[in-house]
């Protein structure tokens, strides 16, 4: 029987070579999505009057809704749609399944973006309304939020029983 008619040619080979890595590719983008999918922003406030360490920061809450914790290291965090990378995780942070992490937005580059838990953005957040991105390593958007006119001490975000959206008062 010759290579032809057993159907084993050099093509067919690299069909199914091809088709394999396909397949690979695939199954790693779903794997990398499902955890980038269970981040979400849970809550805004762009007009905080409760201080913190003598500040009343802006803040932007995440919530990790999977059963696996995930590195957010390298992610980042932005109010410009243009600029999708504007402020990023340091490499530290880690978001536990079923967990919160609460970012300051302050407005102020010369503050360390990261330590004992504690994260401070560089950006503040419009009380007039705007839009939060989150975006994994890569740049690529995995949540945001748009905001409507922010109040003082009101939050905005996913209620605790429906999920919906809406003012979240303390």
């Amino acid at each position: 029987m010759t290579r032809r008619q057993s159907g084993l040619s050099m093509k067919n080979i690299c069909k199914a070579l091809f088709r394999m890595a396909l397949l690979l590719a695939a199954a790693l983008l779903l794997r990398h999505a499902g955890a980038a999918a269970d981040v979400v922003i849970n809550e805004v406030m762009a007009q905080n009057g409760t201080y913190t360490n003598g500040h009343a920061y802006d803040w932007i809450e995440l919530y990790n809704d999977g059963n696996k914790a995930v590195e957010l290291g390298g992610w980042h965090l932005t109010d410009k749609r243009t600029n999708l990378t504007k402020w990023t995780f340091p490499a530290s942070a880690k978001l536990a399944a079923n967990g919160y992490i609460l970012v300051y937005s302050t407005g102020d580059p010369t503050l360390d973006p990261g330590k004992n838990k504690t994260f401070y953005a560089d950006f503040k957040i419009s009380s007039k309304g705007e839009t939060i991105i989150l975006s994994d390593r890569e740049g690529n958007p995995v949540d945001q939020i748009d905001l409507p006119v922010q109040f003082g001490c009101v939050s905005y975000g996913r209620g605790a029983a429906d999920r919906q959206m809406g003012y979240l008062p303390e």
